[in-house]
């Protein structure tokens, strides 16, 4: 999918294998001091993967970045606002970087409603006004809200339609 869509995934060499290593690709490094053309996105999930980006945090603060924080209302330790923002601190921490914007993406898997993801809509205002940051978007299912984009809730956010392609993606 990523392939198709004009990205080149760089994938640890242990990803989706039941080796839990926090580990990013080497090549990684390469791109980071290159000319600064490319646009570099760099998933490393929370607390053992903020650890690694660490080692990479001066490089990316002399290119240049956006840390998004990805919130889910519904995953365990972030149920409040206050955890999200925890936990999200946490990572800065343990990254030597800043969070520069939160994006909601509630969901619980399979199980998801509409009322799931629009119910969360306030859960992730809060988490960016609590981290002093802005919301940068909010991600959805379109295939269980409907087309969220003339709902006023969401009026002036960006929205992520998302297609149901949990750990498939590689």
């Amino acid at each position: 999918m990523l392939k198709k869509a004009g990205v080149e995934p760089l994938i640890p060499l242990f990803a989706n294998s039941n080796v839990d290593i926090p580990a990013l690709p080497p090549l990684l490094t390469s791109l980071l001091e290159g000319d600064g053309d490319e646009r570099i996105f760099i998933d490393v999930g929370g607390d053992d993967g903020a650890v690694v980006l660490g080692r990479y945090a001066e490089a990316i603060r002399l290119r240049g970045f956006e840390m998004i924080c990805v919130v889910n209302r519904y995953r365990p330790l972030t149920g409040s606002p206050e955890d999200a923002v925890r936990g999200a601190r946490e990572i800065e921490t343990a990254s030597g970087l800043r969070v520069t914007g939160i994006v909601n993406c509630s969901s619980l898997g399979e199980e998801t409603t509409a009322e799931d993801i629009l119910g969360s809509v306030a859960y992730a205002e809060s988490v960016a006004r609590l981290m002093g940051v802005p919301l940068a978007g909010h991600a959805y299912i379109p295939d269980i809200t409907g087309d969220l984009s003339d709902d006023p809730r969401f009026e002036g956010l960006t929205l992520i339609p998302m297609m149901r392609a949990t750990k498939s993606l590689f």
